[in-house]
């Protein structure tokens, strides 16, 4: 007999509120973005750090121009 299991993800927050349901951000999806500082424009994301993932990187997240290495935030 197979028995579905439902997971719930938390992630802790405070000492004083144990756990806070949070929302998944590491499923955006790729998007045009241009350097404010030099103004090459490339397609993938700006990376944001997810509270349920924090260790994961996708290879399409960028922090900095791949041009310039100004920053993209």
């Amino acid at each position: 007999m197979e028995q579905s299991v439902e997971h719930i993800n938390m992630v802790a927050v405070k000492k004083d509120v144990p756990f806070q349901f949070k929302e998944c951000t590491c499923r955006q999806d790729p998007k045009t973005i241009q350097c404010h500082w030099c103004g090459y424009s490339v397609v993938g994301r700006v990376r944001k750090i997810c509270q349920m993932h924090p260790r994961i990187i996708h290879l399409m997240d960028m922090v900095v121009c791949p041009k310039c290495r100004g920053t993209l935030n």
